[in-house]
Parts: structure tokens; C-alpha cells; sequence
């Protein structure tokens, strides 16, 4: 367990943090606030909750999805920056809800489509990875599922379980050199050797069925082993003679440390990495990660610029299947770009130390009531 100062300082800053966002952070961040963290103010002024969903239906991005036609859509690789994969992505992280018609209409496309990845840059190898478990096509729909919330889907739930084997496989290995052979210049997974990409991490965080005591102890065994045996080689699979390359994006760099981030894309990914080991309920059970907490909140408590200091990269700009972490419209200012890190780190602390609000006189510096909280621009639709 986290030593008591610890939790009182985590608990402190989210607070602290929540407050702040509440009060100057862009509509999704509002939003996602107060319908997935402090749900306690949702029951109490619906309208103020209608007015922040307005306006992010009137985003400049999520209205560039939602106007296009879902033939258009199709059209394209599914897996790409301009593809469903990334669609889904960014309309749930900008807070827009799974009942939108337009969500729905690609969801149903995901689940219905058998064609779904036989164009596009998947076409020759995601059949393949999923045939060796490394995160393929069916995999890939599993967790564009999983992010809209229907993990009770047959195909998630089967996906879920190939997560979990792997996990289970990675347990089991002792030194890196027992699964691969360096080949041409690449280490390639050994005939029936499984490795976890991120789509194996995004799957089981998205989704709540799998958590036993059991399969949660197993999965976090897996990823301390993964700590034990960094640094992690970049792993490719092997189809027959084709080498094939999993999403490894955020997963090979697992070990790295809060105070070893230099480059604004390793800032990205440790972000990233962090929310899916929370949600996966895996930072409480690590002292590694544990302690990656202690080191941010430490390191923002004493410095509460270090965020605003980050340069701006496409890492963060820039939505793909892999990227995106601005939810602000820009960062031309500089707490702009302090939202989107803070409340990416209210994410980390909420998944990973559930700690309930209990009344808003906990909540340092909260308006008495959300009417009084400024909202960015008058919503024009519903």
C-alpha cells in the first residue's frame, strides 16, 4: 500500500486539479469530469451538462467526423489517421457519448463488416498477427469496441481471452533470448512465443469482465516480469518467411522512468502508458509504478510549470490509431497545453487510487454551484 502521506497528497492534488479544470478547462474536459469522475454533479444541473455536450458536438474536430459519410469512411484504411479506428478514438476521448448516431453507425460497421481490414495497411498482416497473437485485425476491432463500451460482443469477449494468454505466456519467460533469435538485424518471436503489444493493454483496459483476483495478479505479474527483462527488444513476428512488426507504440519503453523524460514523445507515451496500466487497475499493485506516481505528484507539487515547460510534438496534436492527447482546440497558450497534461494526470490518479468526492466543500476553491463556472462559447446545436 502507498504510505499514508502519499495518499493524502494524491488525494490533495485531485482535488486541487479538479477544481482547476472545472473551472478553465475546454468543454470535454469539463465534460468527462463531471460524467466520469464527479458524477456527483451530474444529477444536479442537467442543464449545464447539456450546454458542455453542445459544444463538444460543435468541436471543429468532432464535427469533422461526424459530417462525413459513412461510405466515405469505408473507403479508407480503417487503421489510419483518417480511418474508423481513429474516428472512434477521438470522438470517445473528446467525451461524445456511445449513442451518437454516428458513433453507432461506425460501431455497427466494426461488428457487421467482414471486410472491415482486407484493404488498407492491415490487408497482408493482421490476419497473421492475430493468427500469432501479437494484436491483429480482430484484436484491433475488439478494442475499437471496447472504447465505445460493448464488451459483452462475442468477438470482444474472445479477444479478451487471447489478451489474456499472452499475459500468461509472458509470465512464464525467463530471459528474452528464450523467445527470439536475432535475425537480420531483427529479434523475431520463436515459433508459439506470444508478446503483449498495445492493443493487448488497451483491450483489458477498456473492459471490466476479465478482473479476478486471480487474472488481475496475473496480469501484473506479467508486467513486472516485463520490468525485469528491460530493456524490452523491439519484437517482430514471423508469418511463414514475411516479418511482421506488432504496435509495440508505448509497451517497449514500459520501464521508463518520470525522471528520465526528455523528449516531448517519450512524455507522450509515458502519459499514455500510465492511464491504460490504471485503468487496467495494475499501478496499485506495482511499487515500480507506485512510485511513478509519488514522482510526478512530487515533481508537480514542487514545480508547477514542469507541464507547460513540455514542447509541443505530433505525439500529442496529431490523432492516429497510435497518437493524440490534446483535447484543448490549441495550445497557444500556455494553460491551454496545463489542462490537457492535468487532466490526463487526474485520469492516472482516479483509475489508479479510486478516491470518492464525497460533497463539494471537499473540492478546494469549487464555485457553490456550476452556474458559476465559465463555459468557453453559447452551444448552437444539440
Amino acid at each position: 500500500m502507498m504510505k499514508l502521506d502519499l495518499i493524502e497528497q494524491v488525494r490533495a492534488i485531485k482535488r486541487d486539479l479538479i477544481s482547476r479544470l472545472l473551472q478553465q478547462g475546454c468543454p470535454p474536459i469539463q465534460y468527462r469530469i463531471l460524467t466520469e469522475i464527479d458524477q456527483q454533479y451530474q444529477y444536479r444541473d442537467h442543464q449545464f451538462l447539456t450546454s458542455l455536450y453542445r459544444q463538444i458536438l460543435s468541436d471543429k474536430g468532432v464535427e469533422y467526423i461526424c459530417d462525413q459519410p459513412l461510405k466515405q469512411m469505408i473507403e479508407r484504411d480503417v487503421h489510419a489517421v483518417d480511418g474508423i479506428e481513429t474516428y472512434v478514438r477521438l470522438l470517445k476521448e473528446k467525451g461524445v457519448r456511445s449513442d451518437h448516431p454516428k458513433l453507432m453507425e461506425m460501431i455497427t460497421y466494426i461488428c457487421e463488416g467482414s471486410h472491415v481490414f482486407e484493404t488498407g495497411s492491415l490487408r497482408n498482416v493482421g490476419q497473421y498477427l492475430d493468427a500469432l497473437n501479437l494484436g491483429g485485425s480482430n484484436m484491433i476491432k475488439a478494442t475499437i469496441l471496447a472504447y465505445a463500451g460493448f464488451e459483452n460482443d462475442s468477438m470482444v469477449q474472445e479477444q479478451i481471452n487471447k489478451a489474456l494468454q499472452a499475459f500468461q505466456f509472458v509470465t512464464s519467460v525467463q530471459e528474452l533470448d528464450d523467445i527470439c533469435t536475432f535475425v537480420d538485424g531483427k529479434w523475431v518471436l520463436n515459433k508459439d512465443a506470444y508478446w503483449v503489444s498495445v492493443y493487448h493493454f488497451r483491450l483489458l483496459a477498456y473492459t471490466e469482465s476479465w478482473r479476478t483476483n486471480e487474472q488481475m495478479e496475473r496480469v501484473t505479474t506479467a508486467i513486472e516480469n516485463m520490468l525485469r527483462l528491460a530493456p524490452i527488444h523491439d519484437m517482430k513476428g514471423r508469418w511463414k518467411q514475411q516479418i511482421i512488426a506488432p504496435g509495440n507504440f508505448a509497451i517497449q519503453s514500459i520501464e521508463m522512468d518520470f525522471r528520465q523524460l526528455k523528449r516531448p514523445q517519450d512524455w507522450m507515451q509515458w502519459f499514455h502508458r500510465m492511464e491504460l496500466l490504471a485503468k487496467m487497475g495494475v499501478i496499485d499493485r506495482s511499487d515500480h509504478f507506485k512510485k511513478q506516481i509519488e514522482l510526478v505528484i512530487r515533481a508537480f507539487v514542487s514545480d508547477r510549470d514542469i507541464f507547460s515547460r513540455i514542447k509541443s510534438h505530433r505525439y500529442f496534436t496529431h490523432w492516429s490509431p497510435y497518437s493524440g492527447f490534446r483535447l484543448e482546440e490549441n495550445w497557444n497558450s500556455r494553460r491551454k497545453k496545463e489542462n490537457d497534461f492535468l487532466f490526463r494526470l487526474v485520469l492516472i490518479i482516479h483509475a489508479a487510487f479510486p478516491i470518492k468526492i464525497k460533497n463539494e466543500k471537499d473540492i478546494r476553491m469549487q464555485p457553490t454551484h456550476l452556474s458559476q463556472i465559465t463555459v468557453s462559447k453559447t452551444p448552437t446545436s444539440n
